[in-house]
């Protein structure tokens, strides 16, 4: 069984706090068909995914980064969850890689 971490988020503008249920219950279905173990949950409410200032995002960034992270992917509802900028997607796609870590959506494929 692999280990992921998960990033659920909403924007306030679009989207409703029951949206958060709705992307967890998504993606623990998804984990589930996979055979993935979430060991980790990072959650921004009401913040835009159009930069990086979000506080939880920026913690699972620095936690992924660190030498005694354990996951083997980042799993998010889709990438819209993750980042709305692509420059922002593909520069912490990349660092992510470097550490061997993936982005995995569980509802498109890349």
């Amino acid at each position: 069984m692999l280990k992921v971490a998960i990033y659920l988020r909403y924007s306030s503008s679009n989207q409703s706090e029951n949206s958060i249920e709705t992307q967890r219950e998504g993606i623990e279905n998804f984990c589930k068909i996979k055979n993935y173990h979430i060991v980790e949950e990072y959650c921004d409410r009401a913040y835009s995914a159009t930069n990086d200032k979000r506080p939880q995002f920026q913690l699972m960034i620095e936690r992924a980064m660190s030498t005694d992270c354990s996951w083997y992917a980042i799993v998010v509802f889709d990438y819209s969850r993750f980042s709305r900028s692509e420059a922002d997607a593909h520069t912490y796609r990349r660092n992510l890689e470097s550490k061997g870590i993936k982005l995995i959506s569980a509802t498109q494929d890349f």
